[in-house]
């Protein structure tokens, strides 16, 4: 569920998982989204993005934001992350951090937060 997955990412990042803090994370909003706009289309789907800034009430240029959390999780995500090696992140002076998969997280937790105040209206 989005919530024992957004307490995944939690522990993860506590325990310095990061790649799986940012995989629960998405996941979790992502699972949000599927229940909330009653499909089974993936988050990181234009038509998903477009229907979700509907939905909340949001003008599309807000899909950006969404976009670029989407494209984040697949660069970083031990799910579809393109930086898979440690060598990879030793060399990366990008490579993810406790303050950018707390801050991931942090941007997770305020999609959650704005899909649920619309799903309690």
């Amino acid at each position: 569920t989005t919530k024992e997955l957004f307490e995944n990412a939690l522990k993860h990042l506590l325990n310095k998982n990061y790649k799986d803090a940012i995989t629960n994370a998405y996941s979790s909003l992502e699972s949000l989204v599927k229940t909330f706009l009653g499909t089974n289309k993936m988050l990181d789907n234009n038509k998903t993005k477009e229907s979700l800034m509907q939905r909340v009430g949001l003008e599309s240029k807000w899909g950006t934001i969404l976009h670029n959390y989407s494209e984040i999780a697949h660069e970083y995500s031990s799910r579809h992350g393109r930086r898979d090696t440690i060598m990879d992140q030793k060399e990366d002076s990008s490579a993810i951090t406790y303050e950018l998969a707390e801050f991931y997280i942090y941007m997770t937790g305020t999609f959650i937060r704005l899909i649920s105040k619309r799903i309690g209206n």
